[in-house]
């Protein structure tokens, strides 16, 4: 698989800096040129389209997320702990005519960036992503586990699929263990009775946000990770799982949800861990956002995240 056919270059604007050596941004640090990927240890893949959000009857303008989460990501500043990261920005994904087109590229891009052995974050677009990236994560990793930071469950039944089948889809096809499955943030007024039995009869982990409330984010991050006995973990930031005090800019908005510390909590956390191979940053929608907040946070998860990594 081409990589570099399957995507589009960005501007070099996109890469902030303010061309001071004491004032070290991460438009500074990342690398971009094709004779450059061979070195980096972590990639950036933006999927920008949102056809999975419209199928779903959500609020369109989540494929502008990969611009406006990168614009907001590469002014951050660098701390003297990001030297020796070696961070890769593929550029975005080419969409094609359809939907299941477009994952079946994705898919094979994602597969290719994991067999090389890089680390991958990817900045969707609507929560349809999971679809193809953890297929081509199941393809490269025997063992695996999927945590979805969410107010939605995502296993609806539907067709043609759309951002709310991913993880119906994944175990349909029986990709995971539906036991290594977390559930992470979900609201009960938010998914139907059918679709809260659906996950329970297959034993699905389901963490509601009533039970973080009442027990803590760290106390079942802890939790869930101790169970966690693979070499590979992929991570799932839905947006909408934060309150729209907090992140306003998402394709299915709700007043009650994760706070933007408990977010960076899970992310930074995530980081640390060192098992995760992809970490996801979804349904960011910059049309419906107030001051970029939302796309401040996505860039912000993606940042601690780094942090967390340099930091063990």
């Amino acid at each position: 698989m081409n990589i570099f056919k399957a995507t589009t270059r960005l501007p070099i604007e996109t890469f902030y800096t303010r061309h001071d050596p004491n004032d070290i941004r991460m438009g500074d640090i990342a690398q971009h040129k094709k004779k450059e990927y061979d070195a980096s240890d972590i990639v950036i893949l933006g999927i920008p389209q949102d056809t999975g959000v419209k199928r779903n009857k959500g609020r369109i303008g989540a494929r502008y997320a990969p611009v406006a989460v990168r614009q907001e990501f590469y002014k951050l500043a660098a701390p003297e702990s990001f030297k020796n990261l070696s961070l890769f920005d593929l550029g975005n994904l080419k969409n094609t005519q359809t939907l299941e087109s477009t994952h079946n590229r994705q898919m094979k891009v994602v597969e290719q960036i994991l067999r090389d052995g890089k680390k991958l974050i990817v900045i969707g677009g609507g929560h349809d992503i999971t679809y193809p990236d953890f297929k081509a994560f199941s393809n490269v990793f025997s063992t695996c586990a999927l945590l979805n930071i969410d107010t939605h469950l995502d296993v609806r039944d539907d067709k043609p699929r759309n951002s709310g089948t991913s993880y119906r889809m994944i175990l349909d096809e029986q990709l995971l263990d539906p036991t290594c499955l977390y559930q992470i943030g979900i609201q009960p007024f938010a998914n139907s009775s059918a679709y809260m039995q659906y996950v329970e009869d297959l034993d699905v982990t389901v963490y509601t946000l009533d039970e973080i409330r009442r027990r803590g984010v760290e106390t079942i991050h802890s939790e869930i990770y101790k169970k966690i006995d693979c070499e590979e973990i992929f991570v799932s930031f839905d947006m909408d799982a934060v309150r729209s005090a907090d992140a306003a800019g998402v394709s299915a908005s709700y007043p009650k949800g994760l706070s933007v510390e408990e977010m960076i909590y899970l992310s930074h956390y995530t980081g640390r861990d060192g098992r995760a191979r992809i970490v996801e940053i979804a349904e960011v929608n910059p049309k419906h956002d107030v001051e970029n907040r939302t796309s401040k946070l996505g860039a912000l998860l993606i940042w601690e995240y780094l942090y967390g990594m340099v930091s063990v």
